[in-house]
């Protein structure tokens, strides 16, 4: 078990604006983006069972088109065992927005 300095030294965002630009261009269709999930999917298998990670849980956003409009939808997946997902999920919020609101304090002149 990781000490948690050493569970900080792992965090973060991964700021790309270039790579988000691209990213935000719809697949054609739900079909297509159906098919890149399940292609992320079975890429995000293979590296949990290489690097032995217990429990995944990934929310995602993928956008596609649908008459013709981009559309967005929020998916959670997991892959491990199923009763760790919401609790990950929670604790993971927790940290989040505490992570943001002190930057956002920070920002504002706060400590």
């Amino acid at each position: 078990m990781r000490k948690k300095s050493d569970q900080k030294s792992l965090e973060g965002v991964t700021n790309d604006p270039a790579t988000y630009e691209a990213m935000r261009v719809p697949h054609e269709s739900a079909e297509s983006v159906q098919d890149a999930l399940r292609a992320f999917m079975a890429d995000v298998k293979a590296a949990r069972i290489k690097h032995r990670i217990t429990d995944v849980s990934l929310v995602l956003q993928p956008r596609y088109l649908r008459d013709e409009e981009p559309t967005a939808c929020v998916l959670v997946m997991h892959l491990g065992e199923g009763l760790q997902c919401l609790p990950m999920l929670a604790q993971a919020y927790g940290e989040e927005r505490r992570r943001v609101l002190a930057k956002l304090d920070a920002a504002a002149g706060g400590e």
